[in-house]
């Protein structure tokens, strides 16, 4: 493992009485099976590509109300990594949690008088798995093709050029989803305040289902392809853009020859699921 760590900026603002530090974290490791990433604040990105290697790159940015409080900010946060069994697992620990740990709020004093954010940059080959968690931030990966588990709470998650299967969902924001190939498992996509989209081929065999209360299901796949399993009949609109399903509940159809569930929800938006050119 190399590590490498730069100091790249320390500023003083005194008509805002503030304080900031940069710094810059990179390590690579070497090959696992899997990548954990977990942060409270900031973003994530996973690239895959032709790497031999695992590369991370972590800008991490403190901002405090005086010197003081920075300094106590730069001491209590740490982005960790470490071998967790299989897989690398990078993960941001502090006073409210951490590793392997539930981040069950603040303890004693909550005004610490500082706010911590990680900017998280992963550079892997394609076939690992991989599991990324954020709370105040979005998430991407790319070209990755083992399985995911990608969540956010407050962010824009977006899974693209992927294969493998696996659950994508975040509470406020969108998700975007798309398949370099027919999905070898169950796929699940979830948000509540976010519209959905979802592109695979056209040679996918699945179950869809969709769910949303504000909001329409749109679909440019061929109607022959298409055999609704619904318990009520949807109504289905045709038009330019393609085809529109609208239902007072969940809605089933079967894709192709069926085969492994794909689910869509949201409450406030609406699920497009397209044909990837």
């Amino acid at each position: 493992m190399k590590a490498t760590l730069a100091l790249v900026l320390i500023s003083t603002t005194a008509l805002l009485a503030s304080v900031e530090d940069k710094e810059t974290i990179r390590q690579t490791h070497a090959v696992s099976r899997g990548l954990e990433v977990s942060i409270i604040s900031g973003k994530i990105r996973v690239m895959g590509g032709t790497s031999n290697a695992i590369e991370v790159e972590a800008i991490k940015t403190v901002r405090a109300d005086d010197q003081s409080a920075l300094d106590l900010g730069k001491r209590e946060v740490k982005l960790n990594m470490d071998m967790n069994g299989d897989r690398l697992r990078v993960c941001e620990e502090g006073p409210y949690g951490g590793c392997g740990k539930k981040n069950d709020g603040c303890r004693d004093d909550c005004r610490r008088g500082y706010s911590v954010h990680f900017d998280v940059t992963v550079r892997v080959p394609t076939n690992l798995n991989v599991n990324l968690k954020n709370v105040n931030g979005g998430i991407e990966a790319k070209a990755v093709h083992g399985n995911f588990d990608v969540k956010s709470v407050n962010g824009t998650v977006s899974v693209l050029d992927v294969a493998g299967a696996g659950v994508v969902h975040t509470v406020n924001g969108a998700v975007h989803l798309s398949f370099v190939s027919a999905p070898t498992g169950a796929v699940e996509a979830k948000t509540v305040n976010g519209a959905i989209d979802v592109a695979f081929p056209r040679t996918t065999n699945a179950v869809l289902q969709f769910n949303t209360l504000h909001g329409g299901v749109f679909t440019n796949f061929p109607a022959n392809l298409m055999q609704d399993l619904s318990p009520e009949p949807p109504t289905v609109e045709r038009s330019d853009r393609g085809t529109r399903i609208r239902s007072k509940g969940k809605t089933r159809v079967k894709l192709g020859a069926g085969g492994p569930d794909f689910s869509f929800s949201t409450v406030n938006g609406s699920i497009e699921i397209k044909e990837r050119n």
